[in-house]
């Protein structure tokens, strides 16, 4: 790789990198707050039977998991910025001695 190609691939890994941590922290606060309505083991239909409340129980565990897994995410790409962005100035500022 040319010295001259370097520049435009950390640019393009820091635009990656913090538009996927923006964006799985948006849906991980999508998630979460969707995850909210769903109610633990309350049924307010008379129709309903204790298969629906095993359902909403299931319902509430799956968003909890999508949520986590998506804030994990996120964290891993803020992770990785860092990490970029900590290389990039390193190599920034050795150029200058």
């Amino acid at each position: 790789m040319s010295r001259r190609h370097r520049p435009l691939y950390r640019t393009a890994s820091i635009c990656i990198s913090l538009i996927g941590a923006l964006t799985n922290a948006a849906i991980a606060v999508q998630v979460f707050s969707a995850c909210q309505v769903v109610k633990w083991g309350e049924v307010e239909s008379e129709w309903a039977s204790d298969s629906w409340i095993q359902v909403a129980d299931g319902i509430k565990i799956m968003c909890i998991l999508l949520s986590l897994y998506f804030v994990s995410s996120a964290l891993v790409c803020a992770i990785g910025l860092v990490g970029i962005l900590r290389v990039r100035f390193v190599l920034f500022f050795s150029g200058f001695d």
